[in-house]
């Protein structure tokens, strides 16, 4: 229990500052900005190792 609440008061401090700091957008800008744009990013960071790896194979 005392790990449950500490988990809560944790989400909750996290979620109160980014809605305090002005970052709460709609669930299209956070599909968006989280979602497509980081997991590219993601893609392309591994992509030349991706590229030698199945050039190797």
């Amino acid at each position: 229990m005392i790990l449950l609440a500490a988990m809560f008061a944790m989400f909750q401090a996290v979620f109160a500052g980014a809605a305090s700091a002005g970052m709460s957008g709609g669930l299209t800008e956070g599909l968006v900005a989280d979602g497509a744009i980081a997991g590219g990013g993601s893609v392309i960071v591994f992509l030349p190792q991706i590229l030698i790896l199945e050039n190797l194979g």
